[in-house]
């Protein structure tokens, strides 16, 4: 092997010294642009505070508006026998206790339920406060469903169909034979209990209609048989 001439090793010194350097200023480029993308953030940030900030204290100048007086007046109207009442109750204590036993009505099928046609009204001009108000009736939700769907209620049995399917936090285990009975009457009144809906309960919107196509699955045949007879059967008591 051959020693390394003089000019030689000067060209290594100097690719070395190069690639020295291009290292320096990639790892110097790096930094720059972490610190542009941390600058960046932090501006974002505090945009995003300041927006909540100003958010929140126009909100705070709003007249308050307790969330008792809403679903006191929900609760007493369903406790009169009103079925569409009894069920817009039912679902609002359902989304209750699934958001942590909080009523919100932020949330716009909650809200509209709450507070009706004033709805979009009040959202611009209150601020709402009292949101645990029923934090301890939250699970009675099942049973207004049951009162409206006694009564004929094609919402009310809907929401009896999903009771009947469902498990904790409810105490109720899925009952298939009377997920199947709930969804054949859902959808035997659900055009009667549409054409009867009343403008301030607008929001329960059109009836679903279940398929339970395999719940007949789950079913032996005299189960399947007491649940057509109880279909067929089944007449509206009105409170």
């Amino acid at each position: 092997m051959k020693p390394l001439t003089g000019g030689t090793i000067m060209m290594v010194l100097l690719l070395l010294a190069g690639l020295g350097a291009r290292g320096v200023m990639e790892s110097w480029r790096n930094q720059h642009e972490a610190q542009e993308r941390r600058r960046l953030q932090i501006e974002h940030d505090l945009s995003v505070a300041e927006k909540k900030r100003v958010r929140q204290q126009a909100d705070m100048s709003k007249p308050p508006y307790h969330l008792w007086k809403a679903v006191s007046e929900l609760e007493n109207k369903a406790a009169q026998g009103d079925p569409y009442a009894q069920a817009a109750y039912a679902i609002v204590l359902r989304d209750s206790l699934q958001r942590d036993h909080l009523v919100t009505p932020e949330y716009e099928p909650v809200g509209r339920l709450l507070i009706g046609p004033d709805y979009e009204r009040m959202v611009k001009e209150v601020r709402f406060i009292g949101r645990e108000s029923h934090r301890a009736f939250s699970t009675d939700y099942a049973k207004w469903f049951r009162r409206s769907a006694l009564q004929g209620n094609a919402y009310g049995m809907y929401g009896m169909y999903q009771v009947s399917l469902s498990n904790p936090p409810t105490t109720l285990k899925s009952d298939y034979a009377e997920a199947l009975k709930w969804a054949r009457l859902t959808v035997l009144h659900a055009e009667a209990t549409e054409a009867g809906l009343p403008s301030r309960f607008a929001a329960l919107g059109r009836v679903t209609r279940p398929l339970a196509n395999d719940l007949p699955d789950f079913l032996s045949q005299k189960q399947l048989a007491e649940v057509e007879r109880l279909v067929r059967e089944f007449t509206p008591v009105k409170e």
